[in-house]
């Protein structure tokens, strides 16, 4: 049985070291937040898996 603090850093593990994120908002347009975003993820190395998601699915 896991410990409570055991429990807790698990959990704050996978906000800090995560293996995917998922970018809300993502666009193909520069100026926009999404895209600053995407292109921060990316170009900071990250190395996980980057889905981008927008609402008309393109």
């Amino acid at each position: 049985m896991l410990h409570k603090e055991d429990r807790l850093y698990k959990s704050i593990k996978n906000i800090f070291y995560a293996e995917s994120i998922a970018v809300v908002g993502a666009s193909d347009s520069m100026v926009s937040y999404g895209y600053q975003y995407m292109r921060y993820l990316m170009d900071s190395g990250f190395k996980g898996k980057i889905v981008p998601v927008h609402h008309r699915g393109e």
